[in-house]
Order: C-alpha cells, then sequence, then structure tokens
C-alpha cells in the first residue's frame, strides 16, 4: 500500500517492507531484529516545477534501538544532512526541471528494545518529584508553531489538572480528558497536522492531533513534553508492508527520563 503526501511541488507515495528476523529470548526486555525498507516516490510536477528539493527523513539510534542504514539510492545522487535544533538526520535531494518520476531506496536493519516505564500507580512514586529544568528540557516547555500552550488549551489545562498535586496526577488527568475528549476519525479538513488548538476545538483527528493536544496541555502544566514519530510493527508477524506511520508523546519524569504515552491506540 501507499500513503501519499501533497508537497508544495510534488506528491510523495512512501511504501515501506518490515521483515522480522526473531533473536534469542533477552530478558528482561524484549529485541526484535528487523530488515527495514523504505521506498519513496516523487511524481505529478507542476508544468511550472524549476527546481525541487527533498527531504528523506532517516531512522536514528538511541537508547531504544540501533539503526544500521544498509544502502541508499535514488533516481538522482542524495546526500546526507541534519537539521540543527534536534539534530535529526535526512538525505537531501536537489532536481532542476523535473518532469518523469523519481524514485529512492532507503535500506535499514534495525534493533528495537521493548521499554516500558510501568503503569499509573507504579509510577506514582515520583509524583512528588520536581521537574528537572535544563537547557535541553527547557525547549519541550516552549510552543511549537502547531502546539499552542496558552489560552484556551492553558485553561482547559489548568481546569483539568485542578486538585492534582504533583506530575503523574497532572499527567493522568490530561491523558484522561484527551482520551475522553478525541474521538479517532479522519474526517473533513485540518485532521493529521497536529495543530493543537484545532484538536482541542474539533475533538476528532488522528495520533497527530491526539498526541499535540497533550503536549500542548502537559507544557502548559510546564511539564516537559514531546513528539515521537514512528512505524507501527504488528507483534505475531515476520514479514510484511506497513500502510503508514504511528506517532506517540513522551513526557519527561526527574529521575525516570521519558515516558512514553499512546492515546490514540494503546
Amino acid at each position: 500500500m501507499k500513503a501519499k503526501a501533497l508537497a508544495p511541488c510534488s506528491i510523495f507515495a512512501a511504501q515501506l517492507l518490515i521483515i522480522s528476523l526473531p533473536l534469542a529470548a533477552a530478558p528482561p526486555r524484549k529485541i526484535r531484529t528487523f530488515e527495514f525498507t523504505y521506498g519513496v516516490k516523487v511524481e505529478g510536477f507542476p508544468e511550472s516545477a524549476r527546481n525541487v528539493r527533498i527531504w528523506i527523513p532517516l531512522a536514528q539510534s538511541d537508547r531504544h534501538q540501533i539503526v544500521r542504514l544498509i544502502k541508499d539510492s535514488g533516481s538522482v545522487p542524495l546526500r546526507s544532512t541534519r537539521e540543527n535544533e534536534y539534530g535529526n538526520r535526512m538525505l537531501y535531494a536537489e532536481v532542476r526541471d523535473p518532469r518523469a518520476p523519481l524514485d529512492f531506496l532507503i535500506e535499514y536493519r534495525v534493533a528495537r528494545r521493548e521499554y516500558r516505564m510501568g503503569n499509573f500507580k507504579s509510577l506514582m512514586r515520583y509524583n512528588s518529584d520536581p521537574v528537572t529544568t535544563t537547557p535541553e528540557l527547557e525547549r519541550f516547555l516552549e510552543p511549537d508553531r502547531m502546539i499552542q500552550i496558552n489560552g484556551e488549551i492553558a485553561r482547559i489545562a489548568a481546569r483539568t489538572t485542578q486538585g492534582k498535586t504533583g506530575v503523574i496526577e497532572r499527567a493522568y488527568a490530561i491523558y484522561n480528558y484527551v482520551f475522553h475528549n478525541m474521538r479517532y476519525e479522519k474526517v473533513g479538513t485540518g485532521w493529521g497536522r497536529g495543530d493543537a488548538l484545532w484538536a482541542c476545538n474539533s475533538h476528532h483527528g488522528n495520533c497527530t492531533d491526539f498526541h499535540s493536544l497533550f503536549i500542548g496541555m502537559m507544557r502548559a502544566q510546564k511539564i516537559p513534553a514531546r513528539f515521537v514519530i514512528g512505524f507501527p510493527l504488528p507483534p505475531h508477524r515476520s514479514e510484511g508492508v506497513i500502510p503508514g506511520y504511528h506517532c506517540w508523546a513522551e513526557f519527561y519524569l526527574t529521575h525516570v527520563g521519558w515516558v512514553p504515552v499512546d492515546i490514540s491506540e494503546a
């Protein structure tokens, strides 16, 4: 299956293939190792297109996964680049006077480690810990273009967390607010953009909208929160096509680190 997204000068179509290669058990945390092929087709150029720039995001290693880039290829040469604010890596290509479709292929081998932070009850022992502020964390207390932290979102966050005394209690209250006030429904226009205020007012959307609202409300309560995007891996299949992305949120706990939150599917 292909997922298409409209770009200023083109239409991107991506097809993702996952082949899972089971490893021996590695308690206490499960590991899945797989080969992942990411295909991109860029087509539908308007007649006025003179210079098309293409960015393809790259998966990267962190404490929960080891990513090895096996190969990248395409209709035109690709070069590696990195954005400055978060350090995310990308492949970049530039094409003059494009007319024919462009194809790109990226192959990975990834070892993904399961991570769990416990449930509400087990996390309550950290409830009274103060929120740590560091230069890195301060960025995740600020607004983004699509994530507002004042106005209506701040008022709803304050009302939702009234009487809650700690980080976990407030996070759980905000989680429940989003869970009970949003429905997973991709209808009309505006959904899928991660616009927190739109999600707040429309009460529906996809995973991007659910978690942008959660992040906005958390930041309005001075709790660091960030957006994470990846691909859902079917737990009982060893190979197949991944039809699209999935996203979730994380909030920061002192003495614990980033805690994952999935409101739209979990």
